[in-house]
């Protein structure tokens, strides 16, 4: 197979492999390279949620997370009857998608120097208690049009609503060690 057909590596991956990895296991020691600190995934999510609940909008939030991933999203349904939002069990709620490897660096990358700059009146995520005893960290982007993807059809995006996002780390990873994670990639937060 030639060189050049070959995919490149993302330049977070490398600078996670060059540089952070090395830093962060100065700071909090470790006894194999296996439980060194890392992002396991980062899962990418939006909800047919609210008064405008329909399976006409399917399409548009399937067209609209593929644009944002680059990975085919998997709907995602109902597990019980709810009638006062009028949903019955197995109805479609939304989709999602997982993001591991070459894919979720990509995604980062675009996230933290596109995606969170482009938000107005956006001063960083503020990572509160409920994330300390996790090894997850969650939050949502209301402003969908915050992405380049969407605005060149804006018209066609402007109803995709709020993007969930949850980076997950290793279970032994402790928060501290998430967190300095999360900075050294210039993450914005207020912590």
């Amino acid at each position: 197979m030639q060189d050049h057909l070959l995919p490149q590596e993302s330049r977070f991956k490398s600078f996670y492999s060059r540089e952070i990895s090395v830093d962060i296991a100065e700071k909090y020691p470790i006894s194999t390279i296996f439980d060194r600190t890392k992002i396991d995934k980062i899962t990418v999510s939006t909800s047919l949620k609210g008064s405008a609940f329909s399976k006409k909008r399917i399409p548009q939030q399937f067209l609209a997370l593929f644009l944002l991933t680059s990975q085919k999203p998997k709907v995602t349904l109902a597990r019980k009857a709810n009638a006062n939002l009028k949903i019955r069990e197995g109805m479609p709620t939304g989709l999602m998608t997982t993001l591991r490897g070459e894919a979720m660096f990509l995604f980062l990358d675009k996230l933290i120097n596109t995606a969170l700059p482009s938000i107005r009146h956006f001063e960083g995520l503020s990572f509160s208690d409920q994330h300390k005893n996790s090894n997850t960290i969650s939050f949502v982007i209301r402003e969908s049009t915050s992405f380049l993807e969407f605005n060149e059809e804006f018209e066609m995006f402007n109803s995709i609503g709020s993007v969930s996002i949850s980076i997950t780390f290793p279970k032994r990873t402790s928060f501290k060690e998430a967190l300095s994670l999360v900075t050294a990639f210039q993450f914005p937060h207020l912590d």
